[in-house]
């Protein structure tokens, strides 16, 4: 699957060539992979994109990282949003007609 199907306008990794310059996924990207990047800033994709800014904006993602250092277990944050995302997605308004 192209970079381009899955990268949204406003991902902060994407670039004006519709590649993904993610420095860990080396342009090897699919809509799983987008789903699941914690770094993605664009339009709440589904459910999960909305718990992630909940939780971000009471700190219990500042504290479930800081239990994921101290303990070194994954939280599993990033799997559970796009899990989320693609159990209850959010329509894509762009892609309505006119």
């Amino acid at each position: 699957m192209s970079a381009s199907s899955s990268l949204s306008p406003r991902c902060m990794f994407r670039i004006a060539d519709e590649r993904c310059v993610h420095p860990t996924l080396n342009g090897d990207t699919d809509d799983a992979r987008c789903a699941a990047c914690p770094k993605y800033k664009g339009r709440m994709r589904g459910l999960g994109d909305a718990v992630a800014a909940v939780t971000r904006a009471t700190g219990i993602d500042a504290a479930a990282r800081t239990v994921e250092r101290v303990t070194g277990k994954p939280c599993g944050c990033d799997k559970r949003r796009a899990a989320l995302n693609a159990a209850v997605p959010f329509p894509d308004e762009s892609k309505k007609e006119s």
